[in-house]
C-alpha cells in the first residue's frame, strides 16, 4: 500500500506547470471521484461536477463545475496528470538496493540504482539499465538485455527457453537451442509471473514504454512496438509482430507467424488467425447457450 506525502493545490499546480481555481488546501491522500473525500487528490472525465467537499479535483478542460468548495485543476487528459502526480510527486522513492539472497553471475552488466528482490537470479551476460526494478524469484537468463526505469514484477522468467522444435521423419521432435536472448528497452513494465522467451536466432525484442500485465505468455522470436498494453492471459505465439500502441486484451491469442499492426485493438478472449492491419478493432464472439452456437455455426456454415 502506497503512503502519500501531505501537500498542497498550489504546490501540485506547480509540478503540472498549471494554475488552478479555488482554495489553496491542503492535500493528505487521495480519493475516488464517485466518493470524494475532504483534503484529498481525485480526478474525473465527467463533463458536468457537482461536489460539497474541500478536495482537488483534476478534470476536463471543458467540464461545468457546479462546486463552491472544489478546487480544480483544468487539462486535457486527467487521468494521465493523476498517475503522474501519485506516481512522481506524492511519493517518496527510497533508494533501491539487491537483496543478499540475489544470485549474480559475476560476468553481468549492472547499472546505478537497480533494485533485485529476494531469490532472483541473474545469469551470465545480463544487462540492467540503471533505476530499473526486478521483483522477487525472477529468473533472467543469458543473454537477457533490460533498459532503464523498467520494472519487472515478481516471479517472471525472461529469456528462458522457446518452444521450438525439429522433426526427423518418423516425426521425433528435437528441441532447438534458443540462442537469440530477449531486449527490453524503457519504461517497460512485465507483470508477474510473466514469460518472454528467448529467441532462436534473433533476439525477442519489447520496445519502449510497452507495459505487460500478470500471467502474459509472450513465446520466441516476437517483436512488440512501442507503448502496446497486453493484458492478463494473452498468449502471444512464436514470431509474432504486434505495431505501437495497440491493446491485446485479456485471454487472447495470437497464433504464430501473424502480423498485427499499430492501433489496434484486440478484445477479450479474441484468437487472431490472419494477420491485423492498422487501426483494426478485433472483437471475440460472446459466449452463447450450446444450442444457440450450433445455430449460430449452422448459419455461417451455410452462407
Amino acid at each position: 500500500m502506497s503512503v502519500y506525502r501531505k501537500t498542497s493545490v498550489s504546490e501540485i499546480a506547480g509540478f503540472l506547470c498549471l494554475k488552478y481555481e479555488g482554495v489553496n488546501i491542503t492535500i493528505n491522500g487521495v480519493s475516488s471521484y464517485s466518493d470524494i473525500k475532504d483534503g484529498t487528490l481525485c480526478f474525473t472525465n465527467a463533463n458536468l461536477i457537482k461536489s460539497n467537499k474541500h478536495a482537488l479535483l483534476i478534470c476536463n478542460n471543458s467540464a461545468v463545475v457546479e462546486s463552491s468548495t472544489l478546487s480544480i485543476i483544468r487539462l486535457n487528459h486527467p487521468r494521465y496528470a493523476f498517475a503522474q502526480i501519485t506516481s512522481d510527486f506524492l511519493i517518496t522513492k527510497p533508494k533501491q538496493f539487491i537483496h543478499d539472497t540475489v544470485i549474480i553471475h559475476p560476468h553481468t552488466d549492472i547499472a546505478e540504482n537497480v533494485g533485485i528482490g529476494p531469490f532472483s537470479i541473474i545469469e551470465v551476460g545480463v544487462k540492467i539499465g540503471k533505476n530499473s526494478s526486478i521483483g522477487n524469484h525472477v529468473t533472467l537468463k543469458a543473454g537477457t538485455e533490460i533498459g532503464e526505469n523498467t520494472i519487472i514484477k515478481s516471479g517472471s522468467i525472461i529469456g528462458d527457453q522457446g518452444f521450438g522444435f525439429g522433426f526427423s521423419e518418423n516425426k521425433e521432435p528435437k528441441r532447438i537451442n534458443h540462442s537469440g536472448g530477449v531486449i527490453i528497452g524503457d519504461e517497460v513494465e512485465v507483470g508477474a509471473n510473466s514469460v518472454i522467451c528467448s529467441g532462436t536466432i534473433q533476439p525477442t525484442i519489447l520496445e519502449n514504454y510497452v507495459k505487460i500485465d500478470d500471467l502474459v505468455l509472450i513465446a520466441h522470436n516476437c517483436h512488440i512496438g512501442s507503448m502496446t498494453m497486453i493484458i492478463s492471459g494473452a498468449v502471444v505465439c512464436g514470431s509474432v509482430s504486434i505495431g505501437s500502441r495497440s491493446w491485446i486484451g485479456p485471454n487472447s491469442s495470437i497464433i504464430d507467424g501473424k502480423s498485427v499492426g499499430s492501433n489496434v485493438k484486440i478484445g477479450i478472449g479474441a484468437v487472431i488467425t490472419e494477420d491485423v492491419m492498422d487501426g483494426t478493432k478485433m472483437m471475440g464472439i460472446n459466449a452463447l447457450p450450446l444450442k444457440k452456437l450450433v445455430k449460430v455455426r449452422n448459419i455461417f456454415l451455410n452462407t
